[in-house]
């Protein structure tokens, strides 16, 4: 067989192996400022030598509550694309959700983000977000990918979102994403469904 790096392997090979290695660093400047820098390592970040190397996943600034129950974010910033919905699969270490699987959206992108809660029992999430739509990688056009997410609870157990993002000259054509997600948990079961359709 091969490996990763494309060469050949002894039958009954053993070694040892790192898979995903994540590093996070965490600032708070005061109670309205606060940074982060993250990078990682996995199979796929490997230099031209084959050697595991390290690319940036997140570098950011949050500002909170520059709009009430809401944080602005600025640079390399998680995107409202599945990270919601991640966390209410709650199995990322088993499979990836459709989305991520498909690789029909990205974790970060780089740009400015608005996420926070409305009405006075913070019942209802919102993200509004612009950014490159090239995640980790330079901006390669003139256009911006456009991101917008609301999400509740209508009842104790139950969680649904509601997700669309748009980019103007995505590879020579505009593309929109939409996608509806609900759940119903009552521990230790957790019934959902996901919809997506990218266009």
């Amino acid at each position: 067989g091969t490996s990763q790096f494309s060469q050949p392997l002894p039958k009954d090979s053993s070694g040892f192996q790192i898979r995903r290695l994540q590093l996070f660093y965490d600032y708070t400047f005061s109670d309205e400022f606060s940074t982060r820098f993250q990078v990682e390592g996995n199979e796929q970040s490997l230099d031209p030598k084959g050697r595991l190397s390290l690319y940036m996943k997140t570098a950011y600034l949050e500002w909170k509550n520059l709009i009430p129950k809401s944080s602005f974010y600025v640079g390399l910033v998680p995107t409202p694309t599945w990270i919601n919905v991640e966390g209410q699969w709650g199995y990322r270490s088993v499979e990836k959700t459709i989305t991520d699987f498909r690789g029909l959206g990205s974790l970060t992108d780089m740009g400015v983000h608005l996420r926070g809660t409305l009405f006075s029992e913070g019942s209802v999430g919102y993200s509004l977000m612009i950014g490159n739509g090239n995640a980790q990688k330079p901006e390669n056009n003139n256009e911006k990918k456009y991101y917008a997410m609301l999400n509740g609870k209508p009842m104790q157990n139950l969680f649904m979102e509601a997700y669309m993002d748009y980019e103007p000259n995505a590879q020579d054509k505009d593309r929109t994403t939409w996608k509806l997600f609900i759940s119903y948990q009552e521990p230790p079961l957790m019934i959902g469904a996901e919809i997506l359709e990218q266009i």
